[in-house]
């Protein structure tokens, strides 16, 4: 099939919004996260390098699936990934590798969720001003326990409410608040600056 057949059109509105929110509108987490390192200063050059990284990996594994796929069998898909390990077969001897493949998801998963989480505690005490951020983990991770059994009652459901998600939360956290916390910063520093003359 020929490449771009259709001109850029359908690929930019693939691109954007969905590609650009999501997974990259979840990185305002690790802005919550960043000021409690040890070493703060190394943050964001280690931050960029696993963004252009995880970038890199995403495009080639999308590539992969295109390529192993094809276009129809990739959009007709759910867990393109996990079709994909479905395939493997060296020699007869290397293949069902869906089990590893669940595992790695399931794991990726919990470091995500784990990162979720972590980041609304601090949020959480940061905005409530309590002392200690260890008071808020049971209510919270509650909060998350309860939400997440009674959000949706089914897959399609669960992904129906991630395209609302995508299309309105997450431009508020990658466009909206970024702003204003770079307004609110310059604001900050042209009063400090004015206040020490």
């Amino acid at each position: 099939m020929p490449v771009l057949e259709n001109g850029w059109r359908p690929v930019l509105i693939t691109a954007f919004p969905d590609r650009v929110f999501f997974p990259y509108g979840e990185l305002i987490c690790f802005t919550v996260i960043l000021p409690y390192l040890n070493k703060p200063e190394y943050g964001m050059k280690f931050g960029m390098a696993a963004t252009i990284l995880s970038g890199l990996i995403l495009t080639m594994t999308i590539v992969l699936e295109i390529t192993v796929l094809g276009v129809n069998g990739l959009s007709n898909t759910v867990f393109p990934l996990l079709k994909m390990v479905e395939k493997i077969n060296i020699g007869g001897f290397i293949k069902s590798l869906d089990g590893l493949a669940m595992a790695v998801l399931i794991i990726g998963d919990f470091f995500k969720v784990t990162v979720f989480a972590y980041a609304a505690v601090i949020s959480a005490a940061d905005l409530f001003k309590v002392k200690s951020h260890r008071m808020l983990v049971l209510p919270i991770g509650g909060m998350i326990l309860y939400t997440s059994m009674v959000a949706t009652d089914n897959f399609i459901e669960h992904a129906e409410q991630g395209k609302m998600v995508l299309r309105s939360v997450f431009p508020q956290f990658e466009f909206v608040i970024p702003l204003l916390l770079i307004i609110i910063a310059s604001i900050r520093i042209l009063f400090s600056s004015s206040n020490t003359d």
